[in-house]
């Protein structure tokens, strides 16, 4: 029932304006009013315009976004602000890059992340970004399905206990 709820949010938001941060802060502002009573929620916003390749994000809370370069080099996508509804009032930043064609965009929840092998060991931002220059020259789908089946060989036998969120985009154009 919360994403159902926090989805609605962002829709009423996305209504009202495109900008990431203007979106992010009102989700923020809203989830504040429940305070005690939602779950800990992060979120990672991104508008792209098509014909200038520039990609407008703001993240509250979330595991920095990856972007990978066409020419192999790595950018930590991470402007933007606290988790939601921590800071009732809290300013957001808006980071803005360009997705020029060969680069590739990658979000992800923090369940990738601390999916944990037998060993107690997380799967990390090291792995993903292992996995993710692996996984490079495929399609977006094939570096989404390439990235979830490392983390789960990787936490094989056990179960993957929390969500799986992941977002791929690749420039082709």
């Amino acid at each position: 029932m919360w994403v159902t709820h926090l989805v609605g949010l962002i829709r009423t938001h996305t209504a009202k304006s495109s900008d990431p941060k203007t979106i992010v802060a009102g989700v923020n502002r809203d989830i504040a009013r429940f305070a005690g009573i939602e779950p800990l929620s992060s979120l990672f916003v991104a508008r792209l315009d098509s014909d200038t390749e520039r990609l407008d994000y703001s993240s509250a809370g979330h595991p920095p976004a990856l972007l990978l370069r066409k020419n192999g080099q790595l950018e930590l996508l991470s402007d933007g602000g606290p988790v939601l509804g921590a800071v009732p009032e809290a300013s957001f930043d808006c980071g803005t890059v360009h997705l020029r064609r060969g680069d590739l965009l990658l979000a992800c929840s923090d369940g990738i992340l601390e999916s944990f092998n037998e060993a107690e060991q997380e799967f990390g931002n090291m792995r993903l970004q292992t996995e993710l220059r692996r996984a490079q020259g495929g399609s977006a789908e094939a570096v989404l399905f390439s990235v979830l089946g490392a983390v789960q060989d990787f936490a094989a036998p056990r179960p993957l206990t929390d969500d799986m969120t992941l977002m791929v985009v690749r420039n082709n154009s």
